[in-house]
């Protein structure tokens, strides 16, 4: 199965820190070569929006030249998550993100000569930016208490009860088949906690073990064949019916019910022969003795 970006957001965290440091101090190198960009897209916005290109730049450049050979792809995910968010936060939709993000990535690879991230995106709306957010928190805080750091009211404990808590508040969605591929990474979550606070339990609020929750229900899986099933037989109803193919079996059929016809008649055939036969012998005997 291809792995979406659901299953890339564990890593989110750690390459946070990276483009904070770019946020900070967006770097001046790419002014030019983000120019135009910004004044196609972002004409009329404030310079911290329009320094989202120089950010970009900057991070793609890391992925070039630091991470090309490790995780590539999860990188390339996690920069067009953070652009997402950051337009949908700052101008309150997300309709150029996509065209935006791709200018931007093709005016870095045609000044650095190289293909970085090139068909990696994976275009979402808002619904799934939501799933994929919730995914981020709960492992951004897990992040936290995982490494000690003390954030969520300065204590890393505190982190790591808010993780648990919005992790059980969503796994309520997973009674519905279509959240499969959000909830399959709430799964994995599950897997990753359990293995860790096995070995290190060192705040007491922390449950010791968290139970599985996927649950396939019984009506989704016959749902399934019987739904192949009627396809199939439609098709075949259709080709039957409305297409050549029925016309040029009803020949066939009647072809094959006449040889049957004429293999029964030469057996008949076939039987009196043996029969007469048999008589004639029978007479011929008699006339002997």
């Amino acid at each position: 199965m291809e792995k979406t970006t659901y299953n890339f957001v564990s890593l989110f965290p750690e390459y946070k820190l990276k483009m904070d440091a770019h946020i900070e101090k967006p770097p001046n190198e790419y002014e030019s070569s983000c120019q135009g960009i910004t004044k196609n897209h972002l004409s009329n916005k404030d310079i911290n929006v329009k320094n989202s290109c120089l950010i970009v730049m900057a991070y793609l450049n890391d992925i070039r030249t630091t991470y090309y050979n490790k995780d590539i792809v999860s990188h390339c995910k996690y920069v067009y998550y953070w652009l997402y968010e950051f337009l949908l936060i700052n101008l309150g939709n997300d309709k150029i993100v996509l065209q935006y993000y791709n200018d931007i990535l093709n005016k870095y690879n045609e000044k650095q000569d190289s293909s970085i991230c090139v068909g990696t995106v994976e275009e979402f709306d808002e619904e799934k930016y939501g799933k994929i957010s919730v995914l981020y928190n709960v492992y951004e805080k897990y992040y936290r208490f995982t490494k000690n750091i003390q954030a969520c009211s300065n204590d890393f404990c505190t982190c790591g009860d808010e993780c648990i808590k919005d992790y059980k508040a969503h796994i309520q969605k997973c009674t519905d088949p279509s959240n499969y591929e959000f909830c399959n990474e709430l799964e994995n979550f599950r897997t990753i906690y359990n293995t860790h606070i096995a070995s290190d339990n060192s705040c007491d609020n922390m449950p010791k073990y968290l139970p599985p929750f996927l649950i396939i229900h019984i009506s989704y899986i016959i749902l399934i064949p019987i739904t192949i099933l009627l396809v199939i037989s439609f098709f075949i109803f259709f080709l039957y019916k409305y297409t050549p193919f029925g016309s040029r079996l009803c020949p066939l059929k009647k072809k094959r019910r006449q040889i049957r016809s004429n293999i029964n008649e030469e057996i008949h055939q076939l039987n009196s022969t043996q029969e007469g036969s048999q008589k004639n012998m029978k007479n011929r005997s008699y006339h002997i003795a």
